[in-house]
């Protein structure tokens, strides 16, 4: 979810920042993890049964929300190459 989030920022929306791509991409990973992690070493239960693909929208939802947030927060510099 995290590579899709940044790539669909990228294209299709021209206030993205590198920040805010970054830390999609960060957030997908961790929370990934934290659905991932299983409930016998440490992790929650009710994440573990949740559905795969509802797993990938809910990541995609939350590092998409999270990626415009820091980009409205912290705008791409004004030196930074666009066409």
């Amino acid at each position: 979810p995290g590579i899709t989030v940044i790539f669909l920022l990228g294209m299709f929306w021209s206030r993205a920042s590198e920040a805010g791509a970054l830390t999609g991409a960060l957030a997908s990973v961790l929370l990934s993890l934290l659905f991932w992690f299983p409930a016998d070493m440490g992790g929650i239960a009710t994440l573990n049964d949740v559905p795969f693909i509802n797993r990938m929208a809910i990541v995609f939802s939350l590092s998409l929300l999270l990626a415009i947030a820091v980009s409205l927060l912290r705008p791409a510099p004004a030196a930074a190459s666009r066409p």
